[in-house]
């Protein structure tokens, strides 16, 4: 799961996938999923689904888990 954030924060991130130290700025985004047609987003702040309209509802992240760094 990991592996899938990392990569899902560089398509956020304006200059590409590079290195850089945790104090520069990082975009924070969550994952969003309709329990009712299985859809599953990316975003920031997502309430209902944009295919049949149902609440969405947010999936823990790994840091939420216990997995990994907090504020991740």
């Amino acid at each position: 799961m990991g592996n899938v954030l990392e990569r899902i924060k560089t398509i956020f991130d304006d200059e590409g996938p590079t290195e850089r130290p945790d104090t520069e700025r990082t975009t924070s985004a969550t994952l969003y999923r309709c329990r009712g047609c299985e859809t599953t987003y990316v975003g920031t702040d997502k309430e209902a689904c944009s295919s049949c309209g149902e609440s969405v509802e947010e999936i823990p992240s790994e840091s939420d888990l216990g997995y990994g760094p907090a504020g991740v």
